[in-house]
Parts: C-alpha cells; structure tokens; sequence
C-alpha cells in the first residue's frame, strides 16, 4: 500500500478537514439533509432552523478529510431519493433504509484517507 501526501488545502482554498452530518426533523420521518461544514455543525444547524417550521436535529455528525468529495459521493449514491438541493427522503432510496445504511456510506469513504499531524496541522494522507 502507498500513500499520497496531499495538501491541507484544496483547489478552492477550502479546508481539507471538515464534517459530513445529517440533520433530520423530528416532526417528519425519513427526510434527512445530508452536508458538509468546515464550521461546527451546531452553527449549521441553528442557521437551516431559522425559516423551517419543523424542529431539527443532528442525528449524525463526522469529521472527515475531503468533505466537499465525501459529500459528493453520498448525495450521488441517494440520487434516487434526492428531494431538493442537499434533503433527501431516504423512503425513496430502498424500502426501510435505515439512517444507518448511509452512515456506512460515509464510513467507507471515511477509510479512504488517514488523517495525520504534521507540523501541528491537520493533513490528509490517500490510500492507494
């Protein structure tokens, strides 16, 4: 196995570290948004509650290298179920999926990279 040593920074100058999270309405089952955040996700959350009549929640967060690529994958996996923008009815994906199915999703993409300090930054290094 090698590794490739990327950089902390991407081609749009955005951190290589971030968090993929899920956020749900307790009022509605099974439509979840599903994002990335190079802030804290709570901050996220409290900027999409402000407008939306329903009470939302985090039901998964994850720090991950790449999120903008992670991101990409998920929401290219649930294509299928994709409502509008980054929400998503995961009843339209599989009958009974469950959150967790895509939790795994991002756990795969997660293994992918292996996140090591180097003068004492964050870097993400590639498996190949």
């Amino acid at each position: 196995m090698t590794i490739n040593y990327v950089s902390m920074i991407n081609k749009k100058n955005r951190s290589s570290v971030g968090s993929i999270y899920i956020i749900g309405m307790r009022e509605v089952n099974n439509i979840y948004k599903i994002g990335m955040t190079d802030n804290f996700v709570e901050d996220r959350m409290s900027d999409l509650q402000v407008g939306n009549p329903f009470e939302l929640y985090i039901a998964y967060q994850t720090k991950v290298p790449y999120p903008q690529a992670t991101e990409k994958e998920i929401h290219s996996a649930l294509a299928k179920c994709r409502l509008k923008g980054e929400w998503f009815d995961l009843s339209l994906y599989k009958p009974g999926i469950e959150i967790d199915s895509v939790i795994d999703l991002i756990n795969i993409d997660k293994k992918k990279y292996k996140m090591v300090q180097y003068n004492g930054k964050w870097i993400a290094q590639k498996f190949k």
